[in-house]
């Protein structure tokens, strides 16, 4: 049984512009001691899906189907007193601007020492405070620091106090959002090893949700793509980077720079990605995708297993043959 299973997933917002359908048939699984990416542009619906999850979405958002699956149980069917035992406690998260997210006038142990004791209200104010100085070791940072205030940090400082407090409850489950934007490259590679190595010691699963597949390929060990607000493939990182079935994936990758193979110019995937409130009939990327057919327009692509664990939603996935040079 996986630890997290999202089945046929659909999270719509009801809009005065229309019904957006940010998340629309999403299935992925996340299993023990596991990191698993979640990739794609902007405004694909990856953040939705989190919040989804979470059971955190705003008034207009609606869950019109599907299931997810922690231990088995529906988070669905949890109501929302259950809900709160579960958030932080059991499945916890980094939010999108994390690093903003700090009471500027409140000490960062003061702030520590609150959410501790939120999900865990027998410790007492003192012993709450030996476990903040202990959660700010294991991220890196320097316990004598804790009384100091938000702006006496670094964004990389603020990041790793936000992993700390997102750890207060020693959850199964951590969701990642976007948790290296606004760091400079050398922070971003210490966040990431540190998530590696919280995984590790804790035996954490993590879910890491980006646009940069520079992150996705060197922290994660399985990697599921959306595009608006779908799933169109699923793969483990390696097979993902050097045989991606799906055209979006491999233009995606494309789009990147690499180090190691030979200087070319990189391409773009022309277009724009569709509105949600009207999305595309058929295949949602086919206005943008080179290799469309008539078919790709009428028909909607299942999400199918190709080869073992590799999943593909795309009708000629078995014709295509992308292997990158990277």
């Amino acid at each position: 049984m996986h630890l997290l299973e999202v089945d046929s997933l659909k999270t719509y917002y009801y809009t005065r512009k229309g019904i957006v359908k940010a998340v629309d048939g999403v299935n992925l699984h996340i299993d023990k001691r596991e990191i698993v990416g979640v990739a794609g542009e902007s405004g694909c619906g990856k953040t939705t899906l989190a919040m989804t999850i979470m059971r955190l979405l705003p008034p207009e958002a609606r869950i019109l189907s599907g299931k997810i699956l922690f231990h088995g149980e529906d988070l669905l069917s949890k109501t929302e007193e259950e809900m709160r035992e579960i958030r932080w406690g059991k499945i916890s998260m980094i939010f999108q601007h994390s690093m903003n997210a700090l009471n500027p006038v409140l000490t960062i142990e003061r702030q520590m020492i609150d959410a501790i004791r939120a999900h865990d209200r027998k410790l007492t104010k003192a012993e709450a405070a030996v476990k903040a100085r202990e959660l700010f070791k294991m991220v890196g940072l320097d316990p004598d620091r804790i009384k100091g205030y938000q702006h006496e940090f670094s964004g990389g400082m603020r990041q790793r106090v936000m992993i700390a407090m997102a750890l207060a409850a020693d959850p199964e489950l951590l969701i990642a959002d976007e948790p290296t934007t606004g760091l400079d490259v050398i922070t971003q590679s210490q966040i990431l090893e540190l998530l590696r190595r919280l995984k590790d010691e804790l035996g954490l699963s993590i879910m890491i949700i980006t646009h940069d597949l520079a992150v996705i390929a060197e922290v994660c060990d399985r990697v599921s793509i959306m595009y608006a607000g779908k799933v169109v493939e699923i793969a483990d990182v390696v097979t993902l980077y050097k045989r991606p079935k799906h055209p979006y994936t491999y233009l995606l990758i494309n789009a990147f720079p690499s180090i190691k193979s030979r200087r070319r110019r990189l391409e773009e995937i022309k277009g724009e990605p569709p509105r949600l409130v009207n999305p595309p009939p058929g295949c949602r990327f086919h206005p943008r995708c080179p290799y469309a057919t008539e078919e790709c327009r009428a028909k909607e692509p299942s999400l199918v297993e190709v080869e073992p664990g590799h999943y593909v939603a795309c009708h000629y996935a078995h014709k295509l043959n992308f292997i990158m040079e990277r």
